[in-house]
């Protein structure tokens, strides 16, 4: 198991219950996700939703990003 982070659409029901909505991105590291969600409120005005997870691959090895 490896955390990720995802981004998605930000949604906000009549009863004031907010959820992020599909499609979901996700990133390897958190500075991506947050440069990410950076460029799109700069592009739409509006703020993607950031959350991390959890990502499960059974028998795969991920290689690492190079930093």
């Amino acid at each position: 198991m490896s955390a990720i982070w995802i981004i998605g659409r930000k949604v906000e029901l009549p009863n004031g219950h907010k959820y992020m909505a599909e499609p979901f991105i996700s990133f390897e590291t958190n500075e991506q996700a947050q440069a990410a969600c950076d460029m799109i409120e700069k592009v739409s005005g509006e703020r993607p939703m950031i959350a991390d997870a959890a990502f499960y691959r059974d028998g795969e090895t991920l290689k690492p990003i190079k930093a």
